[in-house]
């Protein structure tokens, strides 16, 4: 999904993707991919962001959620999966 996302900003000069970010044992975490660096941890670069744009898989947007909920930064979820406990936290943290 990565990689339509690119493509997708890629044909729009309004949106710019600067940094991706992926589980700390992921092979990519510390390279380049198509010009844009791969990091381990969302809180390096969440002040840089306007927005987050999250294809991950529904625990890990949880876990994301979490940590960037308080930057108030709008979070596109596009993620599916998610219990029904999990939509009540995503709904509670969006609101807080």
């Amino acid at each position: 999904m990565g990689k339509e996302i690119i493509k997708a900003a890629e044909n729009n000069p309004e949106i710019k993707i600067f940094a991706g970010v992926e589980a700390k044992n992921n092979p990519f975490v510390n390279k380049t991919i198509d010009g844009i660096p791969v990091y381990d941890n969302i809180l390096k670069v969440i002040t840089q962001a306007d927005c987050i744009v999250d294809f991950t898989n529904h625990s890990a947007t949880i876990e994301i959620l979490r940590k960037v909920a308080s930057f108030k930064k709008p979070y596109c979820i596009g993620t599916t999966g998610f219990s029904e406990s999990e939509l009540d936290e995503i709904i509670k943290l969006s609101n807080d």
